[in-house]
């Protein structure tokens, strides 16, 4: 029964031709039938009751293109509003990689002038240069000092850059916390026996910088891999709004959960 019913919604005019024709018949054989009792003559003629019938047949045609109409409209309206939201969480999406790569790109700048100011090589560069002149004491104090204030402000730049990772601000043994914190104090202790005795020898204060610069870069390139990485998942994957941005509030969750 369903599928005789599915054939004539799918041929709806065809059906409605055939009936049509059919009706049309039955009217005339109806009509062309000589009735002896009078209760059974037509008191309509043949046209019309065509008419009468058509007129209702019209007006029940109207009402089901209506019902057909209203039902297409609301399919429409469904898929417009779906993809209303979509190009809207596509614009938000969007948004949240720019921001991220932004971060990214800052986090990158800040990574590098932290440890361009923290290498033994560039301050043993500056211990050097310094020697050969008139007042090497003089000289390499001034340009440790400078050194120093190079360090402090990249260090704490550094730190800015790092608070949108919560995870890293609120975990004192977080790798890469560690691995900052003694890349820094290991600079802060070179420069400052420098400036205090620019003569006497540092080399085991160079060595241990040269250490804790080496566990920094590790660290270092470990986080930005992970951040990349998160990065390619946003751009490049299939994910959602939702998933993005649970993704990026995944650290702030997991702070939220320690506290």
């Amino acid at each position: 029964m369903k599928k005789v019913l599915c054939w004539f919604e799918k041929h709806l005019i065809l059906t409605w031709a055939i009936a049509s024709v059919i009706y049309a018949i039955v009217i005339h054989i109806l009509f062309s039938i000589s009735i002896s009792n009078t209760w059974f003559q037509a008191k309509w003629s043949a046209g019309e009751i065509l008419t009468y019938v058509s007129t209702v047949a019209l007006g029940l045609l109207a009402v089901w293109q209506n019902k057909k109409f209203k039902e297409e409209n609301d399919v429409s309206q469904e898929r417009l509003e779906k993809l209303t939201v979509r190009a809207n969480e596509l614009t938000v999406i969007s948004k949240i990689i720019e921001i991220e790569n932004d971060n990214l790109a800052r986090l990158k700048m800040v990574f590098d002038e932290f440890s361009n100011a923290c290498d033994p090589q560039v301050l043993t560069v500056i211990y050097v240069t310094e020697s050969n002149s008139q007042n090497p004491s003089l000289a390499i104090s001034a340009k440790m000092t400078s050194a120093e204030k190079r360090i402090d402000d990249s260090f704490f730049a550094l730190c800015r850059e790092l608070r949108v990772h919560p995870q890293i601000r609120s975990n004192d043994q977080d790798p890469l916390k560690v691995a900052l914190r003694n890349y820094y104090f290991s600079a802060k202790e070179l420069v400052k026996k420098v400036i205090a005795s620019p003569l006497v020898d540092s080399s085991n204060e160079v060595g241990i910088l040269t250490q804790a610069r080496n566990a920094f870069l590790v660290e270092r390139e470990n986080h930005l891999i992970r951040t990349e990485r998160k990065l390619r998942q946003a751009i490049y994957g299939t994910m959602t709004l939702d998933e993005i941005k649970a993704m990026y509030s995944e650290d702030t969750t997991k702070e939220n959960n320690e506290d």
